[in-house]
Protein backbone atom coordinates (compact mmCIF):
# COMPACT_ATOMS: atom_id res chain seq x y z
CA UNK A 1 0.00 0.00 0.00
CA UNK A 2 1.11 3.51 -0.37
CA UNK A 3 1.00 4.84 2.89
CA UNK A 4 3.75 2.26 3.95
CA UNK A 5 5.67 2.80 1.01
CA UNK A 6 5.89 6.31 2.32
CA UNK A 7 6.32 5.81 5.53
CA UNK A 8 9.34 3.11 5.03
CA UNK A 9 10.81 5.39 2.32
CA UNK A 10 10.77 8.89 4.92
CA UNK A 11 12.24 6.13 7.35
CA UNK A 12 14.79 4.87 5.31
CA UNK A 13 15.79 8.46 4.22
CA UNK A 14 16.53 9.39 8.22
CA UNK A 15 17.80 6.18 9.70
CA UNK A 16 21.32 6.39 8.21
CA UNK A 17 21.63 10.38 9.04
CA UNK A 18 20.91 9.68 12.85
CA UNK A 19 24.40 9.54 13.65
CA UNK A 20 25.24 12.94 12.44
CA UNK A 21 22.03 14.13 14.02
CA UNK A 22 22.94 12.19 17.65
CA UNK A 23 26.37 13.28 17.91
CA UNK A 24 25.30 17.12 17.08
CA UNK A 25 22.64 17.73 19.55
CA UNK A 26 24.61 15.68 22.43
CA UNK A 27 27.42 18.31 21.37
CA UNK A 28 25.45 21.03 21.20
CA UNK A 29 23.44 20.17 25.03
CA UNK A 30 26.66 19.89 26.23
CA UNK A 31 28.19 23.24 25.17
CA UNK A 32 25.19 24.95 26.37
CA UNK A 33 25.29 23.41 29.67
CA UNK A 34 29.06 24.47 30.14
CA UNK A 35 28.42 27.67 29.03
CA UNK A 36 25.52 28.24 31.59
CA UNK A 37 27.45 26.32 34.66
CA UNK A 38 30.65 28.17 33.84
CA UNK A 39 30.21 32.16 32.28
CA UNK A 40 33.95 32.50 31.58
CA UNK A 41 33.78 29.35 29.27
CA UNK A 42 31.29 30.93 27.24
CA UNK A 43 32.78 33.70 25.62
CA UNK A 44 36.58 31.32 24.98
CA UNK A 45 37.67 30.40 22.21
CA UNK A 46 36.68 26.35 22.98
CA UNK A 47 33.00 27.64 23.13
CA UNK A 48 33.23 29.21 19.83
CA UNK A 49 34.99 26.30 18.40
CA UNK A 50 32.56 23.40 19.62
CA UNK A 51 29.58 25.69 19.03
CA UNK A 52 30.38 25.80 15.23
CA UNK A 53 30.86 21.52 15.43
CA UNK A 54 27.62 21.12 16.91
CA UNK A 55 25.53 23.61 15.58
CA UNK A 56 27.11 22.21 11.59
CA UNK A 57 24.76 19.02 11.08
CA UNK A 58 21.53 21.36 12.32
CA UNK A 59 23.00 24.20 10.01
CA UNK A 60 23.53 21.87 6.31
CA UNK A 61 20.52 18.90 7.54
CA UNK A 62 18.79 19.69 4.23
CA UNK A 63 22.06 18.82 2.40
CA UNK A 64 22.19 15.19 4.18
CA UNK A 65 18.83 14.39 4.04
CA UNK A 66 19.07 15.65 -0.22
CA UNK A 67 21.95 13.13 -0.13
CA UNK A 68 20.13 10.21 1.69
CA UNK A 69 16.76 11.26 0.07
CA UNK A 70 18.77 10.39 -3.17
CA UNK A 71 20.20 7.55 -2.50
CA UNK A 72 16.47 5.97 -1.54
CA UNK A 73 15.20 7.29 -4.23
CA UNK A 74 17.90 6.16 -7.15
CA UNK A 75 19.09 9.42 -7.87
CA UNK A 76 22.50 10.87 -8.99
CA UNK A 77 23.78 11.48 -5.06
CA UNK A 78 25.72 14.49 -5.86
CA UNK A 79 22.60 15.58 -7.84
CA UNK A 80 20.69 15.66 -4.75
CA UNK A 81 23.41 17.34 -2.74
CA UNK A 82 22.79 20.29 -5.33
CA UNK A 83 18.99 21.10 -4.76
CA UNK A 84 19.75 20.59 -0.84
CA UNK A 85 22.06 23.49 -1.26
CA UNK A 86 20.20 25.34 -3.47
CA UNK A 87 17.41 25.37 -0.49
CA UNK A 88 19.72 26.93 1.69
CA UNK A 89 22.30 28.90 -0.57
CA UNK A 90 23.48 32.02 1.37
CA UNK A 91 22.06 34.44 -1.15
CA UNK A 92 17.97 33.42 -0.06
CA UNK A 93 17.13 35.23 3.49
CA UNK A 94 17.61 32.73 6.72
CA UNK A 95 14.52 30.85 7.10
CA UNK A 96 15.49 31.44 11.52
CA UNK A 97 15.51 35.21 10.16
CA UNK A 98 12.02 35.15 8.03
CA UNK A 99 10.00 34.67 11.38
CA UNK A 100 11.25 38.71 12.85
CA UNK A 101 10.50 40.46 8.91
CA UNK A 102 7.32 41.63 7.86
CA UNK A 103 5.77 40.15 4.49
CA UNK A 104 6.50 43.35 2.63
CA UNK A 105 10.11 43.01 3.34
CA UNK A 106 11.07 39.64 2.20
CA UNK A 107 11.94 39.98 -1.68
CA UNK A 108 10.56 38.01 -4.60
CA UNK A 109 11.24 36.93 -7.74
CA UNK A 110 8.77 36.46 -10.60
CA UNK A 111 9.64 33.97 -13.10
CA UNK A 112 7.54 31.84 -15.57
CA UNK A 113 4.17 33.86 -14.05
CA UNK A 114 5.20 32.76 -10.62
CA UNK A 115 5.96 34.43 -7.56
CA UNK A 116 9.36 32.99 -5.36
CA UNK A 117 10.12 34.22 -2.23
CA UNK A 118 13.67 34.82 -1.75
CA UNK A 119 13.77 32.74 1.68
CA UNK A 120 15.86 29.47 2.87
CA UNK A 121 14.77 26.15 4.19
CA UNK A 122 17.19 25.40 7.13
CA UNK A 123 15.85 23.50 9.55
CA UNK A 124 12.94 22.16 7.04
CA UNK A 125 12.69 18.01 5.92
CA UNK A 126 9.61 17.38 4.32
CA UNK A 127 10.61 19.87 0.89
CA UNK A 128 13.61 18.68 1.12
CA UNK A 129 12.31 14.89 0.55
CA UNK A 130 9.81 16.00 -2.06
CA UNK A 131 12.07 17.51 -4.25
CA UNK A 132 14.86 15.07 -4.37
CA UNK A 133 12.04 12.51 -5.01
CA UNK A 134 11.04 14.93 -7.54
CA UNK A 135 14.44 15.21 -8.96
CA UNK A 136 14.77 11.25 -9.11
CA UNK A 137 11.72 10.93 -11.25
CA UNK A 138 12.92 13.78 -13.97
CA UNK A 139 16.40 12.33 -13.84
CA UNK A 140 15.28 8.63 -14.55
CA UNK A 141 13.09 9.42 -17.12
CA UNK A 142 15.83 11.71 -18.84
CA UNK A 143 17.84 8.93 -18.72
CA UNK A 144 15.76 6.72 -20.54
CA UNK A 145 14.76 9.62 -23.38
CA UNK A 146 18.08 11.14 -24.08
CA UNK A 147 20.73 10.15 -26.16
CA UNK A 148 23.89 8.76 -24.23
CA UNK A 149 26.09 11.07 -26.39
CA UNK A 150 24.23 13.63 -24.56
CA UNK A 151 22.82 12.11 -21.60
CA UNK A 152 25.86 13.58 -19.01
CA UNK A 153 25.10 17.15 -20.18
CA UNK A 154 21.50 17.22 -20.44
CA UNK A 155 20.43 14.84 -17.85
CA UNK A 156 21.76 16.93 -14.79
CA UNK A 157 21.18 20.07 -16.35
CA UNK A 158 17.77 19.70 -16.88
CA UNK A 159 17.06 17.53 -13.39
CA UNK A 160 18.63 20.26 -11.38
CA UNK A 161 16.95 23.28 -13.52
CA UNK A 162 13.41 21.96 -13.31
CA UNK A 163 13.87 20.62 -9.89
CA UNK A 164 15.17 24.03 -8.50
CA UNK A 165 12.36 25.60 -10.00
CA UNK A 166 9.02 23.46 -9.08
CA UNK A 167 10.74 23.36 -5.33
CA UNK A 168 11.27 27.19 -4.83
CA UNK A 169 8.12 28.12 -6.57
CA UNK A 170 6.07 25.19 -5.53
CA UNK A 171 6.83 22.58 -3.17
CA UNK A 172 8.58 24.67 -0.97
CA UNK A 173 5.89 26.81 0.06
CA UNK A 174 3.48 24.51 0.37
CA UNK A 175 5.02 21.21 2.11
CA UNK A 176 6.50 23.98 4.34
CA UNK A 177 2.69 25.29 5.22
CA UNK A 178 2.02 21.35 5.42
CA UNK A 179 4.92 20.40 7.60
CA UNK A 180 3.94 23.67 10.01
CA UNK A 181 -0.10 22.44 10.21
CA UNK A 182 1.43 18.88 11.71
CA UNK A 183 3.71 20.97 14.01
CA UNK A 184 1.04 23.18 15.02
CA UNK A 185 -1.19 19.86 15.67
CA UNK A 186 1.11 18.24 17.59
CA UNK A 187 1.79 20.95 20.14
CA UNK A 188 -2.14 21.57 20.22
CA UNK A 189 -2.24 17.66 21.30
CA UNK A 190 0.35 18.26 24.02
CA UNK A 191 -1.48 21.14 25.46
CA UNK A 192 -4.60 18.84 26.09
CA UNK A 193 -6.03 18.73 29.81
CA UNK A 194 -5.33 15.78 31.99
CA UNK A 195 -2.58 14.19 29.46
CA UNK A 196 -5.31 13.13 26.51
CA UNK A 197 -2.60 14.74 23.84
CA UNK A 198 0.29 12.42 25.47
CA UNK A 199 -1.80 9.75 25.32
CA UNK A 200 -2.86 9.76 22.14
CA UNK A 201 1.06 10.41 21.15
CA UNK A 202 1.67 7.63 22.99
CA UNK A 203 -0.50 5.28 21.02
CA UNK A 204 0.42 6.89 18.07
CA UNK A 205 4.48 5.90 19.14
CA UNK A 206 3.85 2.09 18.82
CA UNK A 207 3.09 1.68 15.22
CA UNK A 208 5.59 4.52 14.07
CA UNK A 209 8.56 2.21 15.31
CA UNK A 210 7.16 -0.58 14.05
CA UNK A 211 7.48 1.23 10.21
CA UNK A 212 10.46 2.88 11.35
CA UNK A 213 9.42 6.39 11.26
CA UNK A 214 9.90 7.04 14.91
CA UNK A 215 13.56 7.36 14.17
CA UNK A 216 12.19 11.10 12.98
CA UNK A 217 11.46 11.59 16.17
Amino acid sequence: PLPKRIIKALGDVFVPILPAIVASGLMMGLVEALGKAIPAFAGSDWYGILDLFANTAFTFLPVLIAISAARVFGGNLFLGAVIGMIMIHPNLINAWSVAGMEASEIPVWHILGLPIRQVGYQGHVIPVVIAVWLLSVIEKKLHKIVPEVLDLFVTPLVSVFVTGYLTLAIIGPVFVWAENAILGAIQWLLTLPLGIGSLIMGALYAPTVVTGIHQMY
